[in-house]
């Protein structure tokens, strides 16, 4: 018995979904089938299928008990007593930055839209980002990789322009950890005959 290899072909729709008076578990979920693409019947584990999803009135959602109160997120930072507790309450009052609030700097600021100037997409999108440690310009290139990498998947054909100009590439280069016996990384102590 043959098994045959179906490759089905990929059509991608975009979602919209209404966030306002929704269990956050409940959209979570909605949201994951729609993304994997598991509700339509050709789906394959191995192939991207997935649909987008724009959802809308986040700041909306609705909560059950005294979930904004008592519910706690939390974050470790792999050292010992490194642990965050971030309320939920605390989550929905932060308010996201404009970009030149963010960083001043207009180096950056064009390192950041470099992908969106390239594919003539400036005044066409609408991005919040969500970026955590590193210094600024780490920041910024990371942003950059991000906004690269979405558009890649959003159109296909902006792939060789993104990938010519090296925003695909990802820079993997992070500190490399103290070994035990040497003073860092690498430095061995000095050296002595006696």
């Amino acid at each position: 018995m043959k098994t045959t290899n179906q490759n089905p072909k990929i059509e991608r729709k975009t979602h919209q979904i209404d966030a306002t008076n929704k269990a956050v578990g409940r959209i979570a979920s909605q949201i994951a089938l729609l993304l994997q693409g598991k509700n339509k019947p050709s789906f394959t584990r191995r192939l991207d299928m997935g649909d987008f999803v724009i959802v809308s009135n986040i700041n909306k959602l609705g909560f059950s008990g005294k979930k904004m109160e008592q519910k706690l997120y939390y974050r470790h930072s792999h050292y010992p007593g490194g642990i965050k507790k971030i309320p939920l309450k605390k989550v929905f009052a932060e308010k996201p930055k404009k970009m030149n609030e963010y960083l001043p700097d207009s180096q950056l600021q064009e390192i950041i839209i470099a992908p969106l100037k390239l594919t003539n997409l400036l005044n066409k999108t609408d991005l919040t980002v969500l970026v955590r440690g590193g210094g600024k310009r780490g920041q910024a290139d990371a942003i950059r990789h991000g906004i690269a990498r979405a558009l890649n998947k959003y159109d296909l054909s902006l792939h060789k322009t993104l990938k010519v100009a090296g925003f695909l590439t990802r820079d993997a280069r992070i500190k490399e950890r103290k070994k035990p016996g040497l003073k860092r990384a690498r430095k061995a102590p000095q050296w002595a005959k006696r």
